[in-house]
């Protein structure tokens, strides 16, 4: 029984709600008696925004059954109307019935209201034979954004089951559109007193649309446009500029306002219409106010007249600066101005204003001037007849004469060139001056150079040590004092006369980046840092405490491109910094090979093209009689503190090997083995760590 009584329950209110919208005929559906049902339906069907305005109405419909009693309260104020209402008419006041009541037994009420209020209770109250409810959408809750429903449950007392509830019916007020003018201070002009105010020209107020803020009133209008208007009787005659406009988007708290320039004489008034717009529940509703205050704009009492120097831009024309905007004429004015060099006047082709601002005139001449006038009497006069000369609120342009016209002189331009960008060591470049506009005076300065400093205009420079190096020049003008300088960075490359490839010296090992790990080491324990008593740079190997490097760890630098045939020497700084000594037992050695960059072969061996071994194993307790031997023999071997002995922790052994090479080798590397054995590493890190190695010619 229940279901069915609930759906009887959504089809009856649906219908409602449809007869209710469409025509406001009452009675037209009389419900089932048989059992006991609360039902009722609203205008606004099943939205939540229960919505009116003044002037407007509101409808309920009790489509209950069941029911033994039942009655509508109103607010004070409000009317009931007698339907069928017809649909969009400005005034219900002749659809009043019985003025003055605020209680109806009628099954479908239509309520008018007079009054705004976002709470105006509408209370229903009915008396059943047996116990019901009603389940309705109350409110949209935005947090979880969705409707929460609402229940009116009967209650038994005094012998019978009473449902009782009252709607809030959110009713607006009509529109009044209430401005606010200000001084920019936010000073209130009572315009409503006031029969008028006068302003300069290029003076500003400040409006604001208070509509929004009226006591007594909650409107809510969402557009503001404010307009000045001449007072001319007829609306028809009156000319209109829009001040400003805005949308409030449902921001009714934030004010809306915004300054207004006055930039054209006359008298105005202030006009403000403010608009509700139409939504789903509400008619759009709009109010026009114009003030009854005229603002008078008249003129500036300074006199309109030249301001700051008048000068020649690049370009071949004579700015002239004023000190307030030129009204918007096209006229050509050259026959009111004068231009004379040394006092021979010269023809003007043009005056007109500035197209990038308003308070500039551009004069052309016929011949345009050119530097060397920058040492005569050069002067722009004005005759001050022209009446279109004006500024914007009318002023004349004052008459001038004789002002001086500062002439333009380009400013000097640095600049240079050089024979050569890319030499040896020890030759020499010639640089040569090539900047603009005339200067008289040099000073050149040389990174890496001999000289470092040069005062002449192209001058000659050796170049002694490999590397990148700046070269400035910074020229000056001594007539005027205009200067000028260039940087040219890293221009030129000094390359050595011998050096193939090195790092951790001249060249960094530049934090890794030119270094991989190939073979047997984890990048963890590789660092690329400084050490007391190094070079720029070193490449440090750790073996962890308990670890065992015996099967080697390779470094390989970049590709070399080409190492021509010839004989080289080969040199290469090293230290143990850490762990055991020869004494512990096990490998603690170092091997270097030049060989092809892509594939590591373990020495010992000399095949020049594979893997060149060009350092046999290095025992840190002394020198291996391994097959490498003979490459040892003609090695130079220096401790740091000459006591023969390589295995002293924390000492620099520094190595000097030269080889031949017979053939040329492409795309090889130089690669650095490592090997440490378990005992070494036993009770401490073991640390291995190369300073620098170089790869040069023999002498």
């Amino acid at each position: 029984m229940k279901n069915i009584n609930k759906h009887i329950k959504i089809i009856l209110a649906s219908l409602a709600a449809i007869l209710v919208i469409a025509g406001c005929n009452e009675e037209k559906i009389e419900p089932n008696k048989e059992f006991t049902d609360l039902a009722l339906s609203f205008s606004t069907g099943r939205s939540t925004a229960r919505e009116s305005a003044v002037n407007q109405f509101y409808s309920f419909m009790d489509m209950s059954a069941g029911g033994t009693y039942r009655e509508w309260r109103i607010p004070q104020g409000a009317f009931f109307l007698k339907g069928p209402i017809p649909n969009n008419l400005e005034y219900h006041d002749q659809f009043i019935v019985n003025p003055g009541d605020t209680i109806s037994t009628d099954r479908t009420i239509h309520v008018m209201w007079t009054e705004g209020d976002t709470i105006t209770p509408v209370t229903y109250y009915a008396e059943f034979e047996d116990s019901t409810s009603f389940i309705f959408p109350s409110y949209w809750d935005t947090e979880i954004n969705q409707e929460v429903n609402d229940t009116i449950s009967t209650v038994f007392e005094g012998g019978k089951w009473i449902a009782e509830y009252t709607f809030t019916i959110d009713v607006y007020d009509t529109v009044a559109a209430t401005p606010k003018i200000m001084y920019m201070d936010q000073t209130e002009i009572d315009y409503e007193n006031t029969a008028s105010i006068e302003l300069t020209f290029g003076d500003t107020l400040l409006f604001e649309d208070y509509s929004a803020f009226v006591n007594n009133n909650n409107s809510r209008p969402d557009n503001t446009v404010f307009r000045l208007h001449t007072t001319e009787e007829n609306e028809d005659d009156r000319t209109y500029v829009r001040i400003f406009e805005d949308f409030r988007d449902g921001d009714y708290e934030r004010r809306v306002m915004a300054p207004y320039v006055f930039e054209k004489l006359g008298e105005y008034q202030v006009e403000l219409t403010a608009t509700r717009d139409r939504t789903e529940q509400l008619r759009a509703n709009s109010d026009t106010y114009s003030t009854p205050m005229i603002i008078k704009v008249v003129p500036k009492t300074t006199l309109f007249e030249i301001e700051g120097d008048v000068v020649e831009l690049d370009g071949d024309v004579i700015e002239i600066t004023l000190n307030d905007k030129l009204a918007n004429v096209a006229d050509n004015f050259a026959t009111n101005f004068t231009v004379e060099i040394d006092g021979s006047p010269v023809t003007v082709s043009s005056v007109s204003k500035s197209s990038s601002s308003a308070k500039k005139l551009i004069v052309t001449l016929e011949t345009p001037l050119v530097p060397e006038d920058a040492g005569k009497s050069v002067t722009i006069s004005y005759d001050g007849a022209n009446a279109l000369l004006t500024s914007l609120d009318e002023r004349p342009l004052q008459a001038f004469t004789d002002v001086a016209i500062d002439v333009y002189v380009p400013p000097v331009v640095a600049s240079f060139t050089m024979d050569m960008t890319e030499i040896d060591q020890g030759q020499t470049i010639t640089f040569t001056n090539t900047s603009e506009e005339d200067p008289d005076t040099y000073m050149w300065t040389f990174e890496g150079g001999t000289p470092a400093t040069s005062t002449d205009e192209n001058p000659t420079v050796t170049y002694a040590e490999p590397g990148l190096y700046d070269v400035t020049l910074v020229v000056t003008r001594s007539g005027d004092g205009s200067t000028d300088t260039m940087v040219m960075e890293d221009v030129i490359l000094v390359k050595s006369n011998n050096l193939i490839f090195n790092a951790g010296t001249a060249s960094d090992f530049e934090s890794g980046s030119g270094w991989s790990i190939i073979e047997g080491i984890d990048a963890a324990n590789v660092a690329y840092t400084t050490a007391a008593g190094a070079g720029e740079s070193i490449v440090s190997l750790t073996v962890p405490m308990g670890g065992d490097l015996s099967g080697g760890g390779v470094l390989s630098s970049n590709k070399i491109s080409s190492i021509p045939a010839g004989d080289y020497v080969f040199k290469t700084r090293f230290r143990s910094n850490g762990g055991g000594s020869e004494a512990a037992g096990g490998a603690l050695e170092i091997r270097a090979y030049i060989q092809d960059h892509a594939t590591f072969t373990p020495g010992p061996g000399n095949d020049a093209n594979t893997a060149r071994q060009i350092m046999g194993v290095f025992k840190l307790g002394g020198i291996s009689t391994a097959a490498t031997t003979d490459i040892w023999n003609s090695a130079v071997l220096t401790d740091s503190d000459t006591d023969d002995n390589w295995a002293d922790s924390d000492e620099w052994v520094e190595v000097e090997v030269e080889f031949t090479v017979p053939t040329e080798l492409t795309d090889h590397a130089v690669k650095f083995q490592v090997r440490v054995g378990a005992a070494h590493a036993a009770t401490e890190d073991a640390v291995i760590e190369l300073d620098y190695f170089e790869l040069v010619p023999a002498k």
